[in-house]
């Protein structure tokens, strides 16, 4: 079972980020075309991180509830029909934004908990190669946004941010039957939160982290053509930031336990 669902695991990782940092560079052309302001386009980055935050709490109930598979066909739907209807207007660009956010902070859960449930004994192998492949399509499709921008279209680039998620629904509609229908996840229903010091000073590091790098993600682009870049030149930089910030991140939850070549190969990346 466990190598069956590596291509479901890899594809429902394409889908992790893609959605939400693919989504800067068009921003000046969403602006024109659907007359909103600076407010509302950082929104569409915005809202999402707030559903992580709300879908981290619901997810393991949700799983509890509905099990892994039945709630995995859910939010791979719910991806591609938001992702086929936000650009649609102004109304279904933040709808669709939110449904997005939802689905994705669902994934979230979702796919260490299917790894866990499925490959118990290649859980550092397997979250390797799921993060390696989200920062990867992230970084690739910020890089083509701009150019399928100008050839099919924005809405059209847009929805295209959904093909992933369309191969996984297809993908885990043919093995609905190999997937784990409950998990041992418990809800935080149950969980008596208690936070100690060291507790809240990493969680106020980890949301530093995560501030700094959204806001750079959020508005580089925008910084870029200010200074004079054009589109395609800010793309361009853009990609560099996210290649150079996620893909020694991929790397890191084996780099501590990989023999030396590995470990040579993830700082020769993380350096360079």
């Amino acid at each position: 079972m466990s190598k069956k669902l590596t291509p479901l695991i890899l594809l429902l990782a394409m889908n992790l980020r893609l959605a939400v940092t693919a989504i800067p560079p068009l921003f000046g052309i969403i602006q024109q075309h659907l007359h909103i302001t600076n407010t509302t386009t950082a929104l569409l980055v915005t809202l999402p991180l707030i559903c992580f935050a709300i879908g981290a709490l619901a997810a393991p109930r949700l799983i509890h509830q509905l099990g892994i598979g039945p709630l995995l066909l859910l939010t791979t739907g719910i991806l591609v029909i938001a992702n086929i209807g936000r650009p649609i207007n102004r109304l279904t660009l933040i709808g669709g934004t939110i449904l997005i956010g939802g689905a994705i902070a669902l994934l979230n859960i979702l796919i260490p908990t299917l790894i866990a449930a499925t490959t118990p004994s290649r859980v550092t192998q397997m979250t390797s190669y799921y993060s390696l492949t989200m920062n990867l399509i992230a970084a690739i499709g910020t890089a083509i946004i701009l150019p399928l921008a100008t050839v099919w279209g924005w809405t059209t680039a847009m929805q295209l941010l959904g093909l992933p998620a369309g191969f996984a629904l297809l993908v885990s509609v043919f093995y609905r039957h190999a997937l784990p229908t409950q998990s041992r996840v418990t809800s935080t229903t149950n969980v008596h939160w208690k936070l100690d010091r060291s507790t809240t000073l990493l969680a106020l590091f980890m949301g530093c982290q995560s501030l700094i790098f959204y806001t750079l993600t959020t508005w580089l682009p925008t910084i870029y053509q200010a200074f004079g870049a054009s589109a395609a030149e800010a793309g361009t930089y853009y990609q560099s930031f996210s290649l150079s910030v996620s893909l020694p991140r991929s790397f890191s939850p084996t780099a501590g336990t990989s023999n030396d070549y590995f470990r040579l190969f993830y700082w020769g990346i993380w350096l360079a």
